[in-house]
């Protein structure tokens, strides 16, 4: 479905399922560079077991008009009108990378709203390497091949997968490259220049899973 914000349309898939604003909803918030396809399977698992279920393109991504943000604050912002204009009222958010931070700040803005997190491949400060961002600048392949290297283990580099007919190194290439030209950087500006402050975190109440990978290369689990 479409939502419009700031006369623009945000996409946001709901699993195969309507969306219903009075059921506990779960919302899924992708990383650096991606679009919703990545929940596809778990929002379509969630969305048959009863919650109201959206898995959503950030400005700029996917099937989302607009122009991609360099500033988590501002994104977050957005995702919160998202969630005001659905009348949603009660939510656990799911964020990877820069979807994660985006995911914390939302729950500072909606805390009353955000009754759960779940943060996948985060860490304060995310840092990013120059060369990463130079790549990403120029629209490189590498850049491309950078995140997709770091970010998966050295068992899934060799296409294994536990579930058939996903190649997950594969998937992520092709879904870097068709992103628009200046998406991957902007999203990679923002999670360099993402610096909260420690003390504001504690305003954070809210039960929260942290999901690290042992062999993640963006986010180490140090």
């Amino acid at each position: 479905m479409y939502i419009s914000i700031n006369n623009e349309n945000i996409f946001a898939s709901n699993g195969g399922k309507d969306f219903d604003s009075e059921k506990k909803c779960i919302i899924f918030i992708h990383g650096a560079g991606m679009d919703h396809t990545i929940w596809s399977q778990q929002s379509r698992y969630f969305a048959n077991k009863g919650y109201s279920v959206i898995a959503l393109d950030l400005m700029g991504h996917g099937q989302s008009l607009g122009r991609a943000s360099d500033d988590v604050k501002f994104i977050a912002k957005t995702v919160s009108k998202v969630i005001n204009q659905l009348k949603i009222k009660e939510a656990v958010v799911v964020g990877h990378s820069l979807g994660a931070l985006i995911s914390i700040e939302l729950a500072k803005i909606d805390n009353k709203i955000v009754s759960e997190l779940v943060l996948l491949g985060v860490c304060m400060p995310m840092r990013v390497s120059d060369e990463l961002l130079s790549n990403a600048k120029n629209n490189s392949q590498d850049a491309f091949r950078f995140i997709t290297m770091w970010g998966h283990s050295n068992f899934s580099h060799l296409g294994q997968n536990i579930v058939p007919g996903v190649w997950l190194t594969g998937t992520s290439m092709k879904l870097l490259e068709s992103s628009a030209k200046g998406v991957l950087f902007s999203d990679l500006i923002a999670v360099k220049n993402y610096d909260e402050n420690n003390e504001l975190l504690q305003n954070i109440l809210c039960p929260t899973l942290l999901i690290c990978g042992s062999e993640d290369m963006m986010t180490p689990i140090k």
